[in-house]
């Protein structure tokens, strides 16, 4: 086991570099914000803990089709996964406003649902959720579900075993289907799963498949080894590849960290006139970075993803930064093609480096881990300091000009009346989705006079307030303030609070007294 534990030190060594240079109050490579960078951080959450939404040496995570960010939280031995919802659906925990705790499992331990240093996770488009557990030399694959399929266990109630391949009694190898500290997983859209075996300096391809297809070998019951490629057996292209992306044209995308690289592949044969074969069936397409900081270098980029243009993102671990990428030729305009590499252009970065829980969103201190939703927004594993961080290209809307469907109510019937919101502008002419986040009023919720009922409002979470056309018979008017927030589903959000009066007498102007009493309260 000697492997694995220079392989946990591999990773602890980053933690306490950064870390020893910031109670120094030096840098490692700390790059200022680009200021051609157009990704705006919209969320964060996290410190270190053990708690729901805390964190221990969190690596990486993935994002599945129905919006879950499932985290591997390597330190505390779990995966715990989140929603991005304000307010949060029912069953779920508020951490953050707009994030919700939805599911956790994991301890340490070698049984199934159990990890080792959880480094890699991936989920695929049936919601088979893939887990590198690299301490374990193996991949353990989960779904959520309640109660659980016939064929799985529950190991969590919501959380279902499906299978697990690799090494015998957590012991590593060298073989087809066994792992030496594999760091990551990744699942491409016809469903075959690649690791990367990180100690054995290679990359592993499988399907799930029950009997295996002709060409390829069973691994376990299930599960079908069909290619590696890296070392031994071939061109030594890895040091140690700690991550693994696909695009939806089927290429590959590999992080070399120690290389400070990253290459492409394809599986094609013959490879095109000009393009390395590295194996027979795997080609080597293109291959960028060098040690640095400039634009299309690196220092240990740790982790890479790819969203749904195929644009690449790459974690520049050491230089505390992410880099964005385009595949074309020539370049698009505003991109810049990295030196030397014809075919990869060079589109933003942004990050610098910042340590501790004040560190705003947008500092860094190792980040390890990225992933892309379908709304394009990405999240970046921020290691060192135990947190999530999100960001978003989109713009957000406007709650500027935001009013009422009516902003004065006569007269009072004592009955609720519905209402929605208007004037919320999105620059980008993204449909926006309006959520009724609270109603409140001047005036207590039971006050004095005939017909007085309570709850005065309803609609909170929904898209229409309800308010109730009435006043108190002895003052000055009732004031309502409705709050909301509105969603282009791309990640930007703005929040809003429009007024609603009901006057004394016909033609009055309401005064506000200060909205403090919560309408929905009976």
């Amino acid at each position: 086991m000697q492997y694995v534990v220079d392989n946990e030190l591999y990773l602890i060594m980053l933690t306490i570099t950064c870390l020893s240079l910031a109670l120094l109050g030096l840098t490692l490579n700390s790059i200022s914000p680009n200021v051609y960078a157009n990704y705006v951080g919209i969320l964060k959450w996290g410190f270190q803990g053990t708690g729901n939404g805390q964190f221990h040496i969190p690596v990486d995570s993935a994002v599945d089709s129905s919006g879950n960010v499932f985290v591997a939280d390597s330190g505390n031995n779990r995966i715990q996964v989140f929603r991005l919802a304000n307010p949060c659906p029912s069953g779920t925990t508020a951490i953050v406003p707009g994030v919700c705790f939805v599911i956790e499992w994991g301890v340490q331990g070698q049984s199934d649902g159990e990890f080792h240093n959880p480094y890699g996770v991936a989920v695929d488009s049936s919601g088979n959720v893939f887990v590198a557990d690299s301490g374990n030399n193996r991949i353990q694959v989960f779904r959520l579900a309640n109660p659980c399929p016939s064929g799985t266990t529950q190991v969590s109630p919501g959380v279902c075993f499906v299978k697990k391949w690799g090494s015998a009694f957590s012991h590593y190898g060298t073989g087809p289907g066994q792992f030496q500290n594999p760091y990551d997983v990744a699942v491409d859209s016809s469903g075959n799963v690649i690791v990367a075996d990180s100690s054995n300096r290679r990359n592993q391809m499988f399907q799930l498949a029950n009997p295996c297809p002709s060409g390829t070998t069973q691994v376990a019951l299930g599960v079908c080894y069909v290619i590696e490629w890296g070392y031994p057996g071939n061109i030594q292209l890895f040091n140690f590849p700690t991550s693994i992306a696909v695009d939806s044209t089927g290429s590959v995308f590999v992080a070399d960290p120690p290389n400070h690289s990253v290459d492409m592949f394809r599986f094609l044969s013959p490879c095109p006139p000009g393009i390395t074969q590295v194996k027979p069936g795997v080609c080597l397409f293109k291959m960028w970075g060098s040690h640095g900081s400039g634009i299309g270098q690196f220092d240990l980029p740790f982790a890479i993803a790819v969203d749904s243009n195929n644009d690449v993102f790459v974690a520049d671990t050491h230089n505390n930064r992410i880099q964005k990428f385009q595949l074309a030729n020539p370049c698009p305009s505003g991109t810049t093609q990295v030196p030397g590499v014809t075919g990869v252009c060079y589109a933003t970065e942004w990050g610098s480096f910042g340590f501790g829980n004040t560190a705003p969103i947008g500092q860094f201190s190792l980040p390890s881990g990225v992933s892309v939703d379908s709304a394009g927004r990405v999240y970046v594993v921020d290691l060192n300091n135990n947190r999530i961080q999100v960001f978003s290209d989109d713009n957000p809307p406007s709650c500027t000009n935001a009013q009422s469907s009516e902003s004065s109510l006569w007269p009072p019937k004592h009955t609720l009346k519905n209402l929605t919101i208007l004037g919320v502008t999105d620059p980008d002419n993204d449909p926006i989705t309006i959520t009724i986040t609270g109603i409140r009023q001047d005036e207590p919720t039971l006050g004095l006079g005939t017909g007085d009922q309570s709850p005065d409002g309803a609609g909170v979470g929904t898209n229409t307030a309800n308010v109730r056309v009435e006043r108190s018979g002895t003052a000055d008017g009732r004031v309502y303030h409705i709050s909301f927030t509105a969603d282009d589903g791309k990640g930007g959000i703005c929040n809003g609070d429009v007024i609603v009066s009901i006057p004394h007498n016909q033609g009055q102007t309401a005064i506000d007294s200060t909205p403090i009493y919560d309408s929905t309260i009976k």
